[in-house]
């Protein structure tokens, strides 16, 4: 199974589906969105408080966490945006793939022993 995340064009296209089903269900075709569509103002006409909505509902739709500068100037448009989820993913996949430092520890005698 690929992940979407990592996948840009799905991603792009999960995104347009996510803000028409938030916002404009009965107007907008996901399809037919521009991927620089500005999220505030143009033709979507979202203000602040969408874009804040369409934040949260990305980071429990696609698995990510965004930080608060990241919603005040992270994403302008819905490309930006899916730059944003795919960066913070291959973050998270890159650390998921990276060993700690606890499974190089080596175990001191006396917790040996005690094992």
């Amino acid at each position: 199974m690929r992940n979407r995340c990592l996948d840009e064009d799905l991603l792009l296209s999960d995104l347009k589906h996510l803000v028409a089903d938030l916002f404009r269900p009965d107007l907008l075709a996901p399809d037919e969105m521009a991927d620089d569509e500005p999220l505030l103002g143009g033709s979507l006409c979202l203000d602040s408080t969408d874009v804040l909505e369409l934040a949260l509902c990305a980071e429990e739709e696609f698995g990510i966490a965004l930080c608060n500068g990241e919603l005040l100037g992270g994403f302008i448009t819905i490309a930006s945006l899916a730059d944003l989820i795919h960066a913070r993913a291959q973050t998270s996949a890159d650390n998921r793939l990276r060993p700690t430092g606890l499974a190089r520890t080596r175990r001191s005698p006396a917790l040996a022993a005690a094992a």
